[in-house]
């Protein structure tokens, strides 16, 4: 018996520029990382001022940021938790660069935009389902995976960008926010990558 087609529904324009605007804040945030103008503190005050306008902006709305938010927020997050994606980003940006040194923060945090968001762009054209998820197809993982790696390769040797983010894809694969709330991809993805990075070079 042939294997039924798994059914994804049509990305949403909505959607689609949502994992736009991430991929762009995600590398303009390694930018700025790499360039020591995001440090530890300035992603915490980020973090403390995003949750703050989040707050607000349950009751009023609030010239400019209500305008990116009715663009780029899913409906249940506009109502609930406004921001709710860049702020968990930032949050795994944070934690990530308090744990670990600055050139592994960049390409996890590079690993993690892109694997996070070419996927769900190209997941249509695949055919093969996903070993880890009913809603995903392996085509489009194996792509994030193959550009992640590459580009990681911009701050990290090969070997340590093509392992992190072989990670970075298993991770983001398996929906650990429906499963363990309020756990992440935002947050775990980052750390992961970056923790196979650092048992990499301390085992070499």
């Amino acid at each position: 018996m042939a294997k039924q087609k798994i059914q994804i529904p049509k990305i949403k324009k909505k959607e689609r520029n949502r994992q736009i605007f991430h991929l762009i804040l995600g590398l303009i945030v390694v930018l700025l990382i790499h360039f020591n103008i995001i440090t530890e503190l300035v992603a915490f005050l980020i973090i403390v001022i995003g949750f703050t306008i989040s707050i607000i902006s349950k009751k009023k709305q609030i010239p400019v940021i209500h305008w990116f938010l009715k663009r780029f927020e899913r409906e249940k997050d506009l109502k609930k938790f406004p921001g709710r994606g860049a702020l968990y980003f930032f949050l795994g940006v944070f934690f990530t660069l308090i744990i670990f040194k600055k050139e592994t923060t960049v390409a996890a945090i590079l690993i993690f935009a892109i694997v996070d968001t070419i996927p769900p762009l190209i997941g249509r054209y695949g055919k093969i389902p996903h070993p880890l998820s009913s809603k995903k197809y392996l085509e489009a993982a194996l792509g994030g995976f193959i550009i992640a790696g590459f580009a990681a390769t911009i701050f990290i040797p090969w070997y340590q960008a093509a392992l992190a983010s072989l990670a970075a894809v298993i991770v983001e694969g398996i929906d650990l926010r429906a499963r363990l709330d309020p756990l992440d991809d935002n947050i775990t993805v980052p750390l992961i990558s970056a923790l196979v990075i650092w048992l990499i070079r301390i085992s070499i």
